[in-house]
């Protein structure tokens, strides 16, 4: 077990609020109550859509218009209140605690993602899993929180039928309710023993426990790396449970650096990292976003709070930030889909972007409506052009063409076009270019 110092600032959110800089787009509630987990899946025509768990199964929401999710399919499953869901590829992976028909890993085809297709159901090594995971870089897919342990299976090779490639029982037998992979490396949160586990993971039938750590009150339920990989984010699901940040560099001295939680007698659920932010489902508190660019000082940036009700264990299951068009969609155990734009202020500093002559920052708010700030920093002075083009490659509007200086520039989009004339909901590309750099950013119009 790593030596462990607790040295760190607790920095508290408010719990009164319902908003801060997230605006809600949308919300679907179409089987009343009884959600869990969701993921998002991207079609290769860049088409988003949100993937969410049911208690009878897995709903599929086409989120073109995001102001109005349109459901394209739902894939009937075992009955249950956990279910847990990722993407490898063309293919959506669906795992549940639930029993009789259809347990094991559900895997559905999304060639047409109008209409999704349940192709397999893998139940030869596990039946039901608490949570799932696939490393997308290798194909390894792992299933933990089932009763024979984790188990490591080969999706690269067949996706719609895995192989199993190691089933690990930790020493002591400890359980895993969670687990991220990152650089060859599992980080498992064996919530039940108060302890977060570092496996090393070379390949996919390989796993050897390489270190461990834990504190007072700890119930580790996941994690997610910070964006410099010096540092490891954790969560507590307990009363009181909170977000931890870790040094990690050496992993026989692990140091917490700083903390954040919301009010009292809270808990937090997942949490993901997307550039400085972490994005986390914090339960009866809704999504929270941090900004954590220096992980000893997390600083609440956004939030929306979508239950209004108390309690612990209720409202925001799960977060999915990873959209290109920058909307983020969640879950509400009882509200079901929301859909939410994110408006970070844009008057925040902005450190330009060492060795590269210009940079193109994402637009805030993104989605928008009617308007919308563009940001590119530029280190090198000369001609530059800002344009914006819609999804056929047409210029819709040129923003900027002139000689920048060296600092940072903003230039407010209202949604016309060189005529100005109000142009269509739908997605359109910035593009920064000059002095040997050409850089895009995708927004997204919502009328």
């Amino acid at each position: 077990m790593a030596a462990v110092c607790l040295a760190a600032m607790l920095v508290t959110g408010p719990a009164a609020a319902q908003s801060l800089n997230m605006s809600l787009l949308s919300q679907k509630d179409d089987y009343v109550g009884s959600y869990s987990d969701i993921w998002g899946y991207t079609s290769p025509g860049g088409v988003e859509y949100a993937v969410i768990g049911h208690r009878d199964g897995t709903i599929f929401y086409n989120l073109s218009d995001p102001s109005n999710p349109v459901e394209v399919g739902y894939i009937s499953g075992p009955t249950s209140g956990w279910r847990d869901i990722k993407t490898y590829g063309e293919y959506v992976y669906i795992v549940t605690e639930g029993t009789g028909i259809g347990t094991g890993l559900q895997i559905v085809d999304m060639a047409d993602p109008e209409n999704p297709n349940l192709v397999n159901t893998w139940a030869d090594k596990f039946t039901s899993a608490h949570n799932l995971f696939i490393d997308t870089t290798r194909g390894i897919g792992y299933a933990c929180g089932t009763d024979k342990g984790m188990h490591l299976f080969d999706l690269h090779t067949d996706p719609v039928n895995p192989v199993q490639t190691k089933l690990w029982r930790a020493l002591g037998h400890y359980y895993i309710h969670d687990l991220t992979v990152e650089d060859d490396t599992v980080w498992a949160g064996a919530i039940n023993n108060g302890e977060m586990h570092v496996l090393a993971n070379p390949d996919d039938s390989t796993l050897v426990e390489a270190a461990s750590w834990s504190y007072p009150n700890a119930s580790t339920h996941a994690g997610w790396w910070h964006s410099d990989h010096r540092y490891f984010l954790s969560t507590d699901e307990r009363a009181d449970g909170r977000l931890r940040i870790w040094d990690v560099q050496d992993k026989t001295n692990v140091t917490q650096v700083g903390a954040y939680q919301v009010g009292t007698g809270t808990s937090v659920h997942n949490v993901y990292v997307k550039g400085d932010f972490a994005i986390m489902s914090y339960y009866t508190e809704g999504v929270r976003v941090v900004d954590v660019s220096d992980p000893t000082n997390p600083i609440e940036t956004a939030f929306y709070d979508t239950y209004p009700g108390t309690g612990l264990y209720a409202g925001n299951w799960g977060v999915y930030p990873y959209f290109d068009s920058g909307v983020i969609i969640a879950s509400d155990m009882q509200g079901g889909l929301f859909v939410f734009s994110l408006n970070i202020p844009t008057d925040v500093p902005i450190t330009l972007v060492p060795g590269s002559p210009a940079a193109l920052l994402p637009n805030a708010p993104n989605p928008f409506n009617p308007t919308t700030t563009i940001t590119f920093s530029i280190e090198s002075p000369g001609p530059y052009s800002l344009e914006v083009f819609d999804m056929a490659g047409r210029v819709v509007t040129t923003l900027y063409r002139d000689r920048a200086d060296r600092g940072v520039q903003r230039i407010v989009w209202n949604g016309t076009d060189t005529a100005g004339r109000p142009v269509a909901s739908g997605r359109y590309i910035s593009r920064l270019v000059g002095q040997g750099v050409s850089e895009t950013q995708k927004m997204m119009l919502i009328r």
